[in-house]
């Protein structure tokens, strides 16, 4: 056990708050990042519509806000601009709000005209949902759709296996969330398929993939690698167990 393991199940810690200085416990190690102190408060609000006020000590409110339809990751302010409620993509605790702002978040869905799964043949994908000013642009083979990807204008002829990701676009508003459907052309399979979809980046990304080693100097090829994950699909509980050097080996895996 080191002092500086990024390992937290064999480092445990306790966190308290005494109410006179005294000399009782150790310094945190700089892994766990907890030299700042930003303000926090002890509520939460809901992402999907719930109002904020802010009132004075006789309980009069002295402003108020609503936060409604709040994409994961970001956050709302009052522009320095124009002293407007808007959007940013940057949450920046404990500084000034970011210039970059937004109007708000794309509110309408992507609709395939296929379910995703196991498809007899090829066939032709439509794509709708957006409104007029909306744009839909997609991706195939996985990667997550941005403003530069391919924008749909006319259906897309599936004739193999892949993934399309879409997602609608507006000027000064958060896109839509991205969705997805998965299709294995011609397959037959007695057993029940699942199907997951990530951006090939996560796999083979030099600083991100798990099937890399990472830049060279920054890993140890004797060092061993565990990892298991648990999960259930309906009443079948599943674990993958992954071995050495991160090569994803299902040799494992244990129906419960």
């Amino acid at each position: 056990m080191s002092s500086n393991s990024s390992d937290f199940t064999i480092i445990p810690f306790l966190s308290a708050v005494f109410i006179t200085p005294n000399s009782s416990g150790v310094t945190p190690p700089d892994i766990l990042n907890l030299a700042t102190n930003n303000l926090h408060t002890n509520f939460k609000i809901s992402s999907s519509s719930e109002i904020l006020s802010l009132s004075d000590a006789l309980g009069n409110i002295v402003d108020q806000l609503t936060a409604e339809n709040l994409p994961p990751n970001t956050s709302i302010g009052i522009s320095s601009n124009s002293g407007n409620l808007v959007s940013y993509l940057d949450t920046t605790p404990g500084y000034e709000n970011s210039t970059t702002e937004y109007l708000g978040a794309v509110q309408s869905e992507v609709d395939f005209s296929q379910e995703g799964g196991l498809i007899d043949e090829s066939f032709t994908l439509s794509l709708s949902g957006s409104n007029p000013g909306e744009v839909i642009r997609y991706a195939l083979g996985g990667e997550e759709p941005t403003e530069s990807s391919s924008t749909y204008i006319n259906p897309i002829e599936i004739n193999t296996n892949t993934s399309v990701r879409a997602r609608i676009f507006l000027d000064n508003y958060f896109p839509s969330p991205i969705y997805t459907k998965s299709y294995i052309i011609g397959a037959n399979h007695e057993i029940d398929v699942m199907l997951l979809t990530t951006d090939p980046d996560n796999f083979f990304d030099q600083d991100t993939g798990i099937y890399v080693f990472g830049p060279d100097g920054t890993y140890d090829t004797n060092q061993p690698y565990l990892e298991q994950i648990f999960g259930k699909i309906g009443s079948v509980q599943f674990i993958f167990i992954f071995t050495k050097m991160k090569l994803m080996i299902f040799q494992n895996l244990m129906l419960v």
